[in-house]
């Protein structure tokens, strides 16, 4: 039984591997994947059934990249490439729309509070039935942006790239609407 923090970097250290290629292959395998959406939909503004695919797979496999780097688990015990995890994941959270510096800040308190029913920072997302599921679903993002925008638990720091995050992330969203948008359907 680990009873205390450091026993518990300890038993961490001991599972960390070492460069995590698969993670980085998911990387930019969905982030060219991504990128040729994006292509598309600024070639033909038309509604795309493989557009709103390649973007949702995207979407769903990114996770994967953000959370290892969450965990630094992307580049292992590797110090000198610890600027690659940085990078990953913050490139793979803002496809999904999140502050990687906050969603970081919450999810390692899921892991210090896991289940316990006010720590607990998911604990809101549990779901019994698949209404309930849907309802939860349509919840998640908006507690990643109201979590990290209410700022309780961020230094100066991490205030300011949390907000440059989500200017950034407003920015490429706003932009991806300007250049896509069919205004001849609205004109």
């Amino acid at each position: 039984m680990v009873s205390n923090e450091q026993e518990a970097q300890q038993v961490v250290i001991g599972h960390i591997g070492g460069f995590a290629w698969p993670t980085v292959v998911i990387f930019v395998v969905c982030w060219l994947v991504y990128l040729a959406c994006l292509g598309n939909l600024l070639i033909d503004s038309s509604f795309s059934l493989w557009t709103v695919a390649g973007i949702s797979l995207c979407a769903y496999a990114l996770y994967t990249p953000v959370h290892e780097a969450v965990h630094g688990a992307v580049t292992g015990m590797d110090i000198d490439r610890r600027w690659i995890n940085e990078w990953i994941g913050y490139l793979a959270a803002q496809v999904l729309g999140v502050s990687f510096v906050a969603h970081r800040r919450g999810h390692l308190q899921h892991h210090r509070a896991t289940n316990h029913p006010t720590d607990d920072p998911d604990q809101a997302f549990s779901a019994s039935t698949f209404p309930q599921l849907v309802v939860v679903w349509l919840k998640a993002i908006p507690k990643e942006w109201v979590f990290a925008l209410k700022f309780e638990h961020f230094t100066a720091a991490e205030r300011r790239t949390v907000r440059l995050e989500y200017l950034a992330i407003m920015i490429t969203r706003g932009l991806l609407l300007l250049f896509c948008a069919d205004l001849s359907v609205t004109v």
